[in-house]
């Protein structure tokens, strides 16, 4: 990656470095495979030994399965309109825009869309990818629900999301 790339995408994530690292995962991949080449993670291992960066991607990611135990059927439906306008309202997600996008399912061209329509809004932008993801029928996407929805917050380490969307549906 270019120097002038890098220093463009640290400007426009800086504030979150989970973006940082995704968003400039998602360039890489994008630009190695514009160029007719397939980014592979030993492409990826050997541009990080080169800059002298460890990295850990390789770790085991170990779902949680605390969740599955509460997995009612009641928790499959579709989250209320009222539910996800709430989260965005009381600020209960944090600021992870594009690790919520990613979590939810949605393609990375869709959360860049998202990012510039709603520039400097925050909550604009967590709205605008909750409403994406609980329109489903309109992409190849499984089906949004409320446990889906609960697994997310909890991967994306939104506790006050987590206990807003259990108490809403009665969930203990």
């Amino acid at each position: 990656m270019k120097n002038a790339d890098y220093d463009n995408l640290n400007f426009r994530y800086f504030s979150n470095p989970m973006d940082f690292m995704l968003m400039g995962l998602f360039e890489w991949r994008d630009s190695t495979e514009s160029d007719k080449s397939t980014a592979t993670f030993e492409k990826l291992q050997k541009a990080l030994t080169a800059i002298d960066r460890q990295h850990c991607l390789c770790q085991v990611y170990r779902e949680d399965h605390s969740l599955v135990e509460i997995a009612e059927n009641r928790l499959q439906d579709v989250p209320s309109d009222d539910v996800i306008n709430t989260l965005t309202e009381k600020k209960l997600i944090g600021d992870c825009v594009v690790h919520l996008g990613v979590e939810l399912g949605i393609s990375i061209g869709d959360i860049k869309e998202t990012m510039h329509n709603f520039p400097k809004d925050l909550n604009g932008q967590i709205n605008d990818l909750l409403v994406k993801w609980k329109n489903w029928e309109k992409s190849d996407r499984t089906k949004p629900t409320i446990y889906r929805l609960m697994v997310t917050l909890k991967r994306i380490k939104s506790a006050a999301g987590l206990a807003f969307v259990k108490k809403a549906y009665g969930v203990e």
